[in-house]
């Protein structure tokens, strides 16, 4: 949201397209998305869910967006709904566009950023997340006292970042 909102006009609205009500993780996501949007003076447009998959995501997408007007923002919990958007995006008037704001990473969503599809992406890092928990694992299994709760933070990958050394370190481990 903060990185999003240095973009937009105040009073921008946002909506918010997520995954499913019933999936803890993205249901996060979307609530803290929300909640840091309201904050920085954004107008919240409305929340709907698109389902799991991509196609399916893109199909709602593409119904939920057929004639709205004055939105600036949406944001995407996760892989298959940031997918689905972006291509029920690529169908729109190019002067009606909102920008999109996704999770996860793959091949295409960098494309999409750099032809100004996806504007922002918080993406998770797999690679540290399962180094993290292998060395946690010994740990634990050498009688070490573990923590109950590790936060492996995401990163945002934006156009003007996604080239620099930095973000395509990061970006390698999903080629």
């Amino acid at each position: 949201a903060q990185e999003v909102s240095k973009r937009l006009k105040k009073g921008a609205s946002f909506a918010i397209f997520g995954l499913s009500n019933s999936v803890i993780s993205t249901s996060d996501r979307e609530k803290g998305f929300k909640d840091e949007a309201l904050r920085l003076g954004m107008k919240f447009h409305s929340h709907s869910y698109l389902g799991h998959g991509f196609r399916e995501a893109e199909a709602r997408a593409l119904i939920l967006l057929n004639g709205v007007k004055n939105l600036d923002v949406i944001f995407t919990p996760n892989e298959s709904t940031t997918r689905g958007v972006m291509l029920a995006l690529n169908t729109l008037p190019k002067n009606n566009i909102p920008k999109l704001v996704g999770f996860d990473f793959r091949h295409e969503f960098g494309d999409a950023m750099k032809k100004d599809v996806l504007t922002v992406l918080i993406v998770q890092d797999p690679f540290a997340m399962g180094k993290t928990a292998l060395e946690k694992l010994i740990e634990h299994n050498s009688g070490l006292k573990v923590n109950k709760s590790i936060s492996i933070p995401p990163f945002v990958v934006t156009k003007e970042n996604i080239d620099s050394q930095q973000i395509q370190n990061k970006l390698q481990q999903f080629y």
